[in-house]
């Protein structure tokens, strides 16, 4: 059954409601499961992401340490060229001249001996030496020395070296050998006469290729390598030697930068076709060279890449347990709001049952009731008519005889019209009848109901119809007995209200969607709240007369037109009777005035009663 609708909605234009999306508890735990499995994911990528920075930053310290140590050891194979040239040097001392000896016997001598060939042979790390003059040319060579290299670059670097104690080397720019395709570094030594003075020089070629000896011994991991570079740019030497490593590409401002930076290490990231590779460069001190290690980031992140997919398959199995713990609570929520919603099918099969099986004893005490309440008016109406014949001839003969008995006679005419209407309210009832439906201007036709009432009713009544051209499709004669029903009530509420309170009767219309709604507001006392649930029910009543079928008849009729009723009353405040009657499908002719009824005629017993 629908609502009754509130006073602005009968008073103004009908608005639309806002319903607020309910959410279920299956919709709810479905998203805090996503919310699970998102932030499980999230901390998986997180923990991957920290994981893989920590690797990176291992794999440049390993590689910082590693360039560090090779960085020295090759420094200290070089260095160990200084002594031997020291020691050939000494032994040239005593020469007033280079030049000026290698003219001689005695520098052929020296050169015949294979003095320089032993130097080669016993040093192991110098493939060529030759005898430099105080201005730069070569005077004579032993091993592979390379031809076209007549001068050293520096012609005055032995001229700047008086001091005899001074050892300072000379390494010059590395050398490429054509037909090998390695690169010597150049290592000098000024020679000093007995004077002090310099008279020459001993240069020697080392070649880098022999320093990859000590990478060899150097816990190098997988895709890992070492390459030594010049102060151009160029790869002079690598290990390992068959390494498909591509050369080390660097700008010119970083190798001024890496080269600038002595003995420290200088970290750089490179891309190229054989992927993203870390390196670690550290420039030799003293030499014009420096020690490249690096590594493939690919290899470097192997045991990252491990280590996520564990990770990862704990996050998916994370995932499914918590998707699938999620699935059966689901399945359990489920399955019990099935179980309720069976129960509360079952619950409201009983209440229909119950409210049947009620409706059917009320049906059959209404139909006895109807049957000894129909015999008991019929038969009371036969002495009550003759009572009142009786009453009415009665009034002739002291009429003439001028007898002061009238009062006394009315309130015996007003008892028995007392009498006849609680027969007729039983009558009413427990008979059952067909509403008589018409489809009438419902304004229209209120207004002559009202102005007939007020000739009868003792306080204020007042009308403010507002339902315009509302047509209704109603019982005019049953919704009639209504509206005197209710007028009825709310004089006999405000009879036993003091003289000065304010007594008056409001009739309201409205319109509400699909309702004509008909309102009675009285200033009246109001109804207890203890009584506001019982005033529909049969025989009911707070007063110490009448049936206690008025609203129970009115409740009727509302029911048979497939209407709504609500009373809202508060005690001291009034009460107000809201009756929603169905409107027509459409709007028809306006009805003819009806012929005066049975109604009309308890109206005007009422009128004269009051």
């Amino acid at each position: 059954m629908a609502s009754v609708p509130a006073e602005e909605e009968v008073v103004e234009a009908p608005r639309s409601r806002r319903l607020l999306p309910s959410v279920r508890p299956v919709a709810t735990l479905l998203a805090t499961g996503v919310v699970w499995i998102t932030g499980l994911l999230v901390a998986c990528c997180l923990a991957g992401g920290y994981l893989r920075h920590q690797v990176l930053n291992t794999t440049a310290d390993e590689l910082r340490r590693l360039d560090t140590v090779l960085a020295e050891a090759t420094i200290r194979s070089l260095q160990g060229v200084d002594p031997i040239l020291g020691r050939l040097a000494d032994r040239l001392r005593g020469s007033r001249d280079i030049s000026a000896a290698a003219s001689r016997t005695d520098a052929a001598a020296l050169e015949n001996t294979g003095l320089l060939q032993q130097v080669i042979e016993h040093s192991g790390q110098i493939d060529a030496i030759a005898l430099i003059a105080p201005d730069g040319k070569v005077l004579g060579t032993a091993g592979a020395w390379p031809a076209d290299l007549a001068e050293i670059a520096d012609k005055n670097y032995f001229a700047a070296r008086a001091a005899p104690s001074s050892r300072a080397r000379f390494v010059g720019t590395p050398i490429e050998d054509r037909q090998s395709g390695t690169f010597r570094l150049p290592v000098a030594q000024p020679v000093f006469g007995e004077q002090g003075a310099a008279t020459g020089g001993i240069a020697a070629l080392v070649p880098l290729a022999k320093l990859t000896a000590n990478f060899e011994t150097a816990p190098l991991a997988d895709d890992t390598r070492v390459a030594v570079i010049g102060a151009d740019g160029r790869v002079l030497a690598r290990y390992p030697a068959l390494s498909e490593q591509a050369d080390i590409v660097i700008g010119e401002g970083e190798l001024r930068t890496v080269f600038a930076a002595a003995g420290k290490t200088t970290l750089r990231e490179s891309s190229s076709e054989q992927g993203w590779r870390i390196e670690a460069i550290r420039p030799l001190t003293g030499y014009p060279v420096a020690v490249a290690v690096s590594r493939g980031a690919s290899a470097a992140l192997a045991d990252w890449r491990r280590q996520m997919w564990i990770v990862g398959l704990f996050a998916i199995g994370g995932a499914l347990a918590i998707g699938l713990m999620m699935y059966l609570t689901s399945r359990q929520i489920h399955a019990h709001d099935e179980l309720a919603a069976i129960r509360g099918d079952k619950l409201e099969a009983e209440r229909a049952r119950l409210e049947a099986e009620t409706k059917l004893l009320k049906v059959e005490r209404l139909a006895v009731l109807g049957h000894v309440t129909g015999a008991v008016a019929r038969e009371l109406r036969v002495p009550l008519n003759g009572l009142r014949d009786a009453l009415e001839t009665l009034k002739g003969v002291l009429a003439d005889s001028g007898s002061e008995l009238e009062r006394p006679l009315t309130r015996m005419e007003h008892s028995l019209e007392r009498c006849d209407r609680m027969s007729s309210d039983l009558v009413e009832y427990t008979k059952t009848r067909d509403i008589q439906a018409e489809t009438i201007n419902f304004d229209q036709w209120l207004t002559d109901i009202v102005a007939e009432q007020k000739s009868w009713v003792p306080f204020k009544l007042s009308a403010e119809l507002r339902a315009g051209n509302a047509i209704a499709a109603i019982d005019p004669d049953r919704i009639q007995r209504l509206l005197l029903d209710l007028i009825e009530n709310a004089c006999q509420a405000m009879d036993d209200m003091p003289a000065e309170s304010e007594k008056g009767i409001t009739v309201r219309t409205g319109i509400a969607p699909g309702l004509v709604v008909l309102t009675v507001i009285d200033t009246g006392p109001g109804i207890a709240s203890e009584n506001q649930e019982h005033i529909f029910e049969p025989l009911f009543s707070t007063k110490s007369y009448g049936t206690g079928l008025g609203l129970s008849i009115v409740k009727q009729i509302v029911d048979q037109h497939g209407g709504i009723i609500r009373v809202d009353s508060e005690p001291g405040h009034g009460t107000r009777v809201r009756v929603c009657l169905p409107l027509a499908a459409e709007a028809l002719p306006e009805r003819p005035a009806p012929q005066r009824s049975a109604l009309e005629r308890i109206g005007s017993e009422r009128r004269a009663a009051a």
